[in-house]
């Protein structure tokens, strides 16, 4: 073979080793893009969960009355700088069950009602809640809520839904600051328009005083279990206290938060 044919192989061979080993380099790059990255060192803790205080409050109008919308427009404001805070709480749960002659058959009855004292570091009362269901003969939706400041009501919601054979939603709210036309009531049956029925009165006689949540079962709450960071206690009903019959036996539980809990025990240890 002549010596010109040599040199010509020698350059193939060079330029199809040198394009080979280039392919090689680029799919080692390749792959080193699409490889998947460990998140393991990279991932954040949990956030804390959104605490939610009031979620039956509704802020809806039942009426075009501007006094309605005044007062609504305040007591949204305190509920929403309210909402979200994280308060030491007392809480009393019950659900009953009854079973009576109705109009038409024999009806059973429930009931289901949570109070939730709402208390802040200072062991001040702050909030207070009562949300209220009765389902029988038709329905029954109760939902409270009362704002405090230095033991004195600054705003109360007061909303009743009826589902009988009329629908009606009754509200009832106070804005103290708004005083002395500082509440409404109004009311709305089902498909109509609402009524203006009267102007509400600021009145008094809330417990205000966690001793005075205390105060009648205070050595049962020295026994109190504890139970996912709060103390409860529990009472037997075997008679509904209203004297309606075919009531059938149920239990109040009563709980508070654990720091709330240990206010209890010291102010008891210091009296």
């Amino acid at each position: 073979m002549k010596t010109g044919n040599w040199a010509i192989l020698c350059v193939l061979f060079i330029v199809v080793g040198c394009n080979s080993s280039a392919s090689k380099n680029e799919t080692r790059a390749d792959s080193t893009i699409v490889q998947p990255v460990s998140t393991s060192d990279t991932s954040s803790p949990s956030s804390p969960p959104q605490v939610n205080n009031f979620p039956e409050y509704s802020s809806e109008l039942l009426t075009d009355d501007p006094l309605e919308a005044e007062v609504t427009a305040g007591i949204d404001e305190l509920i929403a700088a309210n909402n979200n805070l994280n308060f030491l709480t007392f809480q009393s749960y019950y659900l009953r069950e009854r079973e009576y002659e109705g109009e038409y058959d024999k009806v059973i009855e429930k009931e289901e009602v949570t109070e939730t004292w709402f208390f802040d570091l200072s062991f001040k009362l702050r909030a207070y809640s009562k949300i209220y269901y009765r389902d029988g003969e038709g329905r029954n939706t109760k939902t409270m809520i009362h704002l405090f400041s230095n033991d004195t009501l600054v705003a109360m919601t007061e909303r009743w839904d009826l589902d009988n054979q009329i629908g009606m939603t009754h509200y009832s709210k106070i804005l103290a600051s708004k005083c002395p036309k500082c509440g409404v009531d109004v009311s709305r049956e089902a498909g109509g328009s609402g009524e203006v029925k009267g102007y509400t009165k600021v009145f008094e006689g809330y417990t205000t005083n966690f001793s005075e949540l205390t105060g009648e079962r205070e050595e049962e709450w020295k026994n109190a279990r504890e139970s996912d960071g709060t103390f409860v206690i529990k009472e037997n009903i075997e008679q509904w206290p209203d004297g309606e019959a075919g009531g059938k036996p149920y239990v109040i539980e009563r709980s508070m938060s654990r720091d709330l809990y240990s206010y209890f025990q010291s102010t008891k240890m210091n009296e």
